[in-house]
């Protein structure tokens, strides 16, 4: 029962621990139908984008600055470039958000990856 006990523990440190992704996993590369124009995904990453209360700014034809304010101090700033049949996601600077070299919040990571959930799903 000891044993049990300690392996619990364990893992519950090692999970505690765990609280940064690597780079990969929030500079997302995300494919779409080739029949989808530049504005039709620029339009369902704005519209959904905007849904999950990312503060959204077009800066070029082909990308918008996406910012995700968590309070006190502590946000996000993401590129979102896209073209005929794809989009990407790239970390630009966080604060607050434990960003070193390349690993940042496990928390990035999940806003991204549902944000990208729900382009696909308006896409497709």
């Amino acid at each position: 029962m000891k044993k049990i006990i300690t392996l619990i523990a364990t893992l519950f440190f090692i999970t505690a621990c765990t609280t940064t992704s690597r780079v990969s996993d929030y500079n997302r590369h995300s494919e779409v139908a080739s029949t989808y124009t530049p504005a039709q995904i620029r339009d369902a990453i704005i519209t959904t984008g905007k849904a999950r209360k990312w503060q959204i700014q077009e800066v070029t034809k082909d990308a918008v600055i996406a910012k995700q304010d968590i309070g006190k101090g502590r946000y996000a700033v993401t590129e979102v470039s896209y073209g005929r049949g794809h989009y990407d996601f790239k970390l630009l600077k966080s604060e607050g958000l434990k960003q070193q070299g390349k690993s940042v919040h496990r928390r990035y990571s999940h806003w991204i990856r549902l944000w990208n959930d729900d382009i696909q799903a308006k896409l497709n």
